[in-house]
């Protein structure tokens, strides 16, 4: 655990690991690649995990289909060492896409998903997302869109369930974590 007076630090040295020491990519292996979208999501930095995760060439999960890869391969690279080529080491990244492109978390005192929290990253490239999760309550669904003035948000959740819904009120680059809570259903405009 870092301790909170030391978190700008780290994000900074995680930010410089990634663009400067490694052009973009990733350097971790199968065990702390779950955590780090997640961690820069957490933090305001949902661009740059964006980045990340679709960043062309070796080491990450593009590369893997600029090889012809149909499924997740056991590591990074492609070899004949590899002992599995529909293997779930890298799928992480779908929880990734489900909490923060998607915006569809547990909260933190959940049972069964009875308690959702719906925050989406704000992603400036993505024009919209869409998805659903079958809980034990019911289903969930989260569709977003945005354009330049507006971002529209829909969730449903099931019947005896709350959530707890936000939307980004700023696009701006040095206000990147600002967030509103709203109800179901709002639309939030940008301040030009």
């Amino acid at each position: 655990m870092v301790p909170e007076e030391e978190i700008s630090l780290a994000l900074d040295r995680l930010i410089n690991d990634i663009e400067v020491i490694h052009k973009g990519h990733l350097s971790t292996g199968m065990f702390a690649s779950v955590y780090m979208p997640l961690m820069l999501s957490q933090y305001g930095y949902g661009e740059k995990a964006f980045e990340v995760v679709t960043k062309k060439g070796f080491p990450g999960w593009s590369y893997m289909f600029e090889q012809g890869a149909t499924s997740l391969w056991e590591h990074w690279g492609y070899s004949d060492n590899t002992f599995s080529y529909n293997h779930p080491m890298f799928g992480c990244i779908s929880e990734w896409f489900y909490k923060c492109i998607r915006g569809i978390r547990p909260a933190l005192d959940t049972v069964g998903f009875d308690k959702i929290v719906v925050r989406p990253d704000y992603i400036g490239q993505l024009k919209w997302a869409n998805t659903s999760y079958q809980s034990v309550h019911g289903k969930i669904s989260t569709a977003w869109k945005h354009d330049k003035k507006t971002f529209e948000l829909t969730v449903t959740i099931p019947d005896g369930c709350s959530a707890e819904v936000y939307v980004p009120v700023s696009k701006s680059k040095k206000d990147k974590r600002k967030w509103q809570r709203e109800s179901t259903g709002s639309n939030c405009y940008y301040p030009e």
